[in-house]
């Protein structure tokens, strides 16, 4: 999924086909899940009822108008932001020199940061 390997434990006493993220559908709950790399790792905690009703108008209002886009090209866009990123915010605000050293302050720390639980 995503173009990594996973290994998950699941539960299958417990009949909720859920898990972290988008993992679901095993025949039982995912209660641990890595990566074959072993970067990326999910164990389950606890289980608590919420409240979230989150209402179309209500995200639209906060954040604009919603677009229907496909799973490939939403990945694109959020790959380009993350390779834009400074462009695109200093492309509002500061001055030149302003974004040279914001820019270079944390350039080096978002690469160290840049593995994407997707990876296409």
């Amino acid at each position: 999924m995503g173009g990594r390997h996973w290994i998950a434990w699941f539960a299958p006493s417990i009949p909720i086909s859920e898990g972290p993220y988008k993992f679901s559908g095993l025949p039982g709950l995912i209660i641990k899940l890595s990566d074959s790399n072993n970067f990326w790792n999910f164990e389950f905690t606890s289980l608590r009822k919420t409240n979230y009703d989150y209402p179309i108008e209500q995200i639209e209002k906060n954040f604009g108008q919603l677009v229907l886009t496909s799973k490939k090209d939403y990945f694109k866009r959020q790959r380009y932001v993350y390779d834009n990123y400074f462009d695109l915010i200093f492309k509002y605000q500061g001055n030149e020199s302003e974004k040279m050293a914001t820019s270079a302050k944390w350039a080096k720390k978002e690469k160290e940061f840049n593995d994407w639980i997707e990876l296409f």
